[in-house]
């Protein structure tokens, strides 16, 4: 009969993820990995298989507690603009607070694992394009509100938009000065009210 886990799953991934978030994926090691979650290299070993196991369930633990979609579908009733904005504004909420920098473990991912690991790059890919169809479906209910003009392609609004939120992202890790981010929040919202 096996023995009990000694230790909270959910609780190794947590305390991992904020590893991985620190440092990235590349300069945490094992010990790293060992002396964050208090637990021994071979129970991390049993439990996920490798470091590369360990990342992947903490990304997708980090994917699912943090989805932006989440945030677009949820309230359809609220205008879109209303909404872009608001989420925009707690990205430079949230990047202000960032006192590390950390910035997103999702963006920060794509950047450093995605050209050599295909796994990671799809998943992320998957993510995002998720993300792309709950916006095309926002933009096509502001269209039929009348708040989005009708000549403009949802498909490209939505990519636009998350252009604007990933590229975002990747500078308030550089700056995370309020008046720089609401500015950048600011002209990407005007952008798509421009069309």
């Amino acid at each position: 009969m096996p023995r009990p886990r000694a230790y909270n799953r959910q609780d190794v991934l947590n305390r991992s993820i904020e590893l991985f978030w620190q440092k990235g994926y590349k300069a945490t090691s094992i010990q790293d990995l060992v002396g964050a979650t208090g637990v021994n290299r071979a129970s991390l070993y049993q439990e996920f298989g490798s470091k590369a196991g360990l990342f992947a369930a903490a990304l997708e633990q980090y994917m699912a507690a943090g989805e932006l979609a989440d945030v677009f579908e949820a309230d359809r009733s609220t205008p879109f603009f209303d909404l872009l904005r608001a989420v925009f504004f707690a990205l430079v909420e949230i990047a202000v607070e960032d006192r590390g920098r950390r910035g997103c473990l999702l963006t920060n991912t794509a950047v450093e694992l995605s050209p050599h690991d295909s796994e990671v790059g799809r998943r992320i890919t998957e993510n995002l394009e998720n993300l792309e169809r709950v916006l095309t479906r926002r933009v096509i209910d502001g269209q039929g509100t009348g708040e989005l003009d009708l000549t403009l392609n949802p498909l490209r609004v939505a990519r636009y938009i998350i252009n604007n939120i990933q590229g975002f992202r990747v500078l308030s890790k550089l700056r995370n000065d309020r008046n720089y981010l609401q500015d950048l929040a600011e002209m990407a919202v005007q952008g798509v009210e421009r069309g």
